[in-house]
């Protein structure tokens, strides 16, 4: 069961050209990813068709924006182009109006690279498999 996750986290970096490490994550950052998602967790889950006031982000890595299947986005976010990769989520995270004017999630952002970083490998690895 480990070497098929491992096998499955190294898929993920790969395909988004990160080193494996960063998806290799000690449980460390993984408990400052979801101190993050706590943030997040009003309106976000991370299981499969479970959306809240906003979608499930669970299997969030090489998705189009705005394309989870059972919710419905506003238009800019739905016509973004945006790919998710950890520079995307990062951009769009920092400061959610500024990377999508008139995307309609009520969150200022995270100022804080390190936050940011810690919330997209939280997300990454808990929200890959489920």
């Amino acid at each position: 069961m480990k070497i098929k996750r491992l096998a499955i986290l190294f898929g993920f970096s790969t395909a988004l050209s990160l080193p494996p490490a960063v998806y290799g994550a000690d449980d460390s950052v993984l408990r400052a990813g979801e101190k993050q998602f706590s943030k997040c967790a009003a309106c976000h889950s991370l299981d499969t068709d479970m959306h809240l006031a906003g979608p499930s982000l669970v299997r969030l890595a090489g998705r189009k924006a705005g394309s989870q299947p059972g919710f419905t986005y506003s238009f800019a976010l739905e016509e973004s182009g945006i790919v998710w990769t950890q520079k995307t989520l990062s951009q769009f995270l920092e400061n959610p109006q500024r990377a999508v004017p008139g995307n309609v999630m009520a969150f200022g952002g995270l100022r804080k690279a390190a936050q940011r970083e810690a919330l997209i490998t939280y997300l990454l690895d808990r929200g890959s498999t489920r």
